[in-house]
């Protein structure tokens, strides 16, 4: 039996409006991912597919953020990150 695997919204769309709600640029997505700026624009303006691990990790971000606003917990950003190209 295969594993239950809940269907990913991988669009652009999805992705711009994860940014968004995350108040991410470009250049932040870039640096968690590990990749260049522009695969990152490839991938909004919707040139390139966005892969579905991209698409989880900002969900789950914002599910940890929505988490720790009920908790009082407080995340710090990691090193570098504001100063993300």
């Amino acid at each position: 039996m295969k594993p239950y695997r809940p269907k990913l919204d991988d669009s652009h769309q999805h992705l711009v409006a994860l940014l968004e709600q995350h108040d991410l640029t470009n250049g932040d997505l870039a640096y968690l991912c590990g990749v260049d700026r522009s695969t990152v624009t490839r991938w909004v303006s919707g040139t390139t597919s966005v892969p579905h691990a991209v698409v989880r990790l900002l969900e789950i971000m914002l599910e940890l953020s929505e988490l720790a606003g009920r908790c009082k917990v407080r995340w710090n950003s990691p090193p570098g990150l504001e100063d993300a190209p």
